[in-house]
Formats: C-alpha cells, structure tokens, sequence
C-alpha cells in the first residue's frame, strides 16, 4: 500500500507504480509515441558492425505500442468507472477516433492517389478497417485493434468487476495461441494478427486490472532505482533472447515486453516525478499525448512518402526523417484541433 487515500489520490505517492501512471499517463503516452516514431524510422547505418547493434536498439522502441495498449485499457477503465454506460461509452471513443480517421483519411486518400501510392482499390482495402482482421494486412492495424477492444470493452469491464480470474485465463489462452501461430504458422493473414495483436492484449488487460487496483486504492511499492533496475534486467533478457537460436524467440520477445511496459512506465513516471518538483516542466511530452492518434497515421504516411522517392544519401534521409518527426507533430496538431470543431459543432448539432 502506498498510504492514504488522499496521498493516493493527488498522486503524489513516492513508490507507487500506480499512482505514478495515474498522475503521468498523459506524459506517458506522448513517450510512446516518440518511441512508436522512432520505430518507424527509415533511417539506416550503412556501417555493417553498428547497423545490427542499432537494429536491435531501433526494434526495442516497438515497445511503444505494448505502452500504448497498457496505458489505454488504464484510462479507458477510469472513463467507464465514471459512466458506466455502454452507449455513452461508445459515444465517447467513436467522436475521439472516426471524425480524426475520416479526415486523415480523405487527405491521404488524395495524396496517396495524387503521387501514385495508392489506387483507389488498395486504398479502400486498407482502410476501410478491416482488411486486418480478414488477411492480416497491417497498414492500419492498431486502429482496427483498439477499435475491437473499444467495442469489447463494457463486458471486459463488467468481467474485471465481477471474475477478474477470467481475464487472467484468457491472457494465458491468447498467449497459447499467439505461440501456436506464432511458431507453427510461418507467414500468414493469422500469425501476423498473432504477432502484431493477440499477444499483446494481456497488456492492455494488465492496464485495466492496474487501473482497478488504483481505484480500490492498492498500490504497488516500487522505489525508482528498483525500477530502472528491474527494466534493465528485462531489457537484457530482450537483448540475450534475441541473439538465441530458438524457435520460440519471437514469441517470448512480445510476452517479455508486458513486464517491460509496466516497468517502464514506472522509470519514466519516477523521473517526470523527480522533474516536476524541480519545478522543470517536460509540457511537450503532455501535448503529444493528446494528439497520438493523428501522429501516429500522419508520422508514417509521411515516411511513406519518402521511400517512395528513396534515392537519397545517408545523410539527406537522416535529416529527411527529422523533419517528417516536426511535420507530423505539426499537421496532427492542426488535424485534431479541426476534429475537435467539427466534433462540437456535430455535437451541437444532434
């Protein structure tokens, strides 16, 4: 426990890994997303000797998307706690998602057709939402993802409530699965739903159980030494396991980033803690968070756009991504402000 309810409540706990997300889960998910940018990267080494040591670095900062599965399912049981209504719920989650989708969409559907990316067919395939979930194709898979377990979401909460036991087996079914896919499948529409969704669903219910815990005002006591210590532990094994020969490897790389996750928000949350009372303001970090969605979709069509046209030096794609990094924070910033008018006036409206 991490002491009193009022303690808890501000946040303002030294050791609590709960409370720590709860006060920076903002923060947190604009962490995400510069690793998630970071990931997409096209940048490359051309020295043989470094480039696989900055491979393996650059596929750790995947580990955004298990941190963004995480922190969602801890805000998303705050917002049903709250209204525990399952049309307002939904009200809620399609007025964040589709009126930024839908225009996203529509200005990439003419820029993608304009410089010769996309035809109109591939376009309609691969964002109409649900070619994912039929061949596996994953242009836009973490949308149709999250967009599923929106919808899956009042009965998680009601499960989590009332047989929270059920949510444990179903994380241990899932990771069953996913290593059955992962392993025996080879290349195909089900292993990749595997790699890339079903293994990292326990994360997202980790996120709801964490959030249930705070809410009972249960905390976990995790000293931030601890805690960087623990997730360099973790990030060894990542390191070792990738270098085995095993035919589980794969696998084993997606489960140990759950445990990372959390430990990772914990280190962060511990440093933005020590930061804020130093009076030293990490406001950008908070800003992101809020407009993920649009960065996220805008970030790596931006990116697609250059390997369309790749024959550039090191160097010219270095700075090139630098600057699709400020572009994409740029436009998402402008395309979530014109959502957020549309969604008022719509609002207004009905």
């Amino acid at each position: 426990m991490t002491g009193s309810k009022k303690k808890f409540q501000r946040g303002t706990a030294e050791n609590g890994l709960i409370a720590r997300i709860r006060e920076y889960r903002v923060e947190l998910m604009g962490v995400a997303m510069v690793l998630i940018m970071l990931y997409h990267s096209t940048y490359r080494i051309p020295n043989a000797a470094v480039s696989g040591i900055y491979s393996h670095i650059r596929w750790l900062f995947s580990i955004g998307v298990d941190l963004f599965f995480l922190l969602s399912g801890f805000g998303l049981y705050h917002s049903m706690r709250r209204d525990p209504n399952p049309w307002h719920f939904y009200k809620k989650r399609l007025l964040r998602i589709f009126p930024t989708y839908f225009l996203f969409a529509a200005a990439w559907f003419v820029i993608s057709l304009a410089l010769r990316i996309e035809t109109a067919a591939s376009f309609l395939w691969k964002y109409t939402l649900i070619s994912f979930f039929i061949s596996g194709e994953a242009t836009v898979w973490f949308i149709s993802a999250i967009i599923l377990l929106y919808l899956l979401f009042p009965l998680l909460y009601r499960t989590a409530e009332r047989a929270r036991v059920v949510l444990y087996l179903l994380s241990a079914v899932l990771y069953l699965g996913s290593f059955y896919c992962m392993t025996q499948l080879g290349e195909c529409a089900l292993e990749g739903i595997a790699r890339l969704f079903a293994v990292r669903v326990p994360t997202f219910f980790a996120g709801l159980l964490l959030a249930q815990r705070a809410c009972r005002q249960e905390d976990f006591e995790l000293p931030p030494l601890r805690s960087a210590l623990l997730l360099l532990g973790c990030l060894i094994l990542l390191t070792v396991n990738s270098f085995a020969d095993l035919f589980f490897c794969r696998w084993l790389e997606r489960v140990l980033f759950l445990p990372c996750s959390i430990l990772l928000c914990g280190t962060v949350g511990s440093a933005l803690h020590g930061l804020k009372k130093r009076k030293i303001s990490w406001r950008f970090l908070s800003v992101l968070g809020q407009i993920t969605l649009p960065v996220y979709l805008i970030h790596e069509r931006v990116l697609l756009v250059y390997t369309t046209y790749s024959n550039y030096s090191t160097v010219a794609i270095f700075f090139m991504n630098i600057a699709a990094y400020v572009l994409a924070v740029f436009a998402a910033w402008h395309l979530n402000r014109l959502s957020g008018f549309l969604t008022k006036r719509f609002a207004k409206a009905v």
